[in-house]
């Protein structure tokens, strides 16, 4: 099992992570970050591209750094194994603006059949309808109700290619994966004390990416719309939607 991940350290820089067109990462405050994001799921047969845009943010230090790893690594090798796919250290050579994001950087892999096509490759693209909006909405209350209801059926139901398609691309069975979310989920809302937060569709932002065939949505804090607390445990569920055959439907 080949694993793909993006590895970032910055200060003081507005950035995006695109990976095949797909908002990977995102961050507008120039706060310091340190991460590493699994991208198996993103990768596609055939040619990928990676693309690093970064800016600065409205208001901030001088005090500034980006670098970046794109790499990989086989399940029986250790993590100081990796291949370095490509690397990217900003050394102030493109000037940037504040409040605005230029590309920065790119790089290309071929993959052959990669983990195989995924769903929302397949998607419907372009602008998001206000129509599109409220189906969307539509499908992110029937997520909030199952779960209020503590109906864990349902909320599988839902994500049912959301879950296959995590699972190939991490090298699960999607039956085992389906049955730890399943104990995951019935914990939360089996708990003595456990809350789930309201929805509110008003707050919700909609992010389209890759051509419109994904939509990230959160509320006015970037976190996902149906998530809720059991004791000391957090959960959510996933928020980023395709258009498949006339309708949306969680995809990651």
């Amino acid at each position: 099992m080949t694993t793909f991940a993006i590895e970032l350290e910055s200060a003081g820089l507005c950035l995006e992570v695109r990976l095949n067109g797909v908002r990977v990462y995102r961050e507008t405050s120039g706060v310091p970050r340190i991460r590493e994001d699994r991208v198996n799921h993103w990768m596609v047969p055939g040619e990928n591209l990676l693309e690093l845009w970064l800016g600065l943010p409205e208001a901030g230090s001088d005090d500034t750094t980006f670098e970046a790893e794109w790499l990989r690594w086989q399940e029986n090798e250790t993590r100081g194994a990796a291949e370095r796919i490509a690397t990217y250290r900003w050394n102030h050579e493109l000037a940037l603006a504040r409040g605005e994001l230029r590309r920065a950087f790119d790089a290309r892999v071929s993959l052959g059949n990669a983990f195989g096509e995924w769903a929302w490759q397949g998607a419907d693209g372009g602008a998001l309808t206000p129509g599109d909006r409220s189906a969307i909405v539509e499908v992110l209350w029937d997520l909030h109700g199952a779960v209020a209801r503590g109906d864990v059926v349902a909320v599988r139901r839902r994500l049912a290619l959301q879950n296959d398609e995590m699972a190939r691309a991490h090298g699960q069975e999607a039956g085992d994966r389906d049955r730890r979310q399943h104990a995951f989920l019935t914990s939360c809302v089996t708990a003595p004390r456990w809350r789930l937060e309201p929805l509110d569709p008003a707050t919700l932002l909609f992010a389209p990416h890759a051509d419109g065939k994904l939509v990230s949505v959160s509320d006015r804090h970037g976190l996902p719309p149906v998530r809720g607390a059991a004791s000391s445990v957090t959960f959510d569920l996933p928020s980023v939607f395709s258009k498949i055959g006339g309708a949306w439907t969680v995809v990651r």
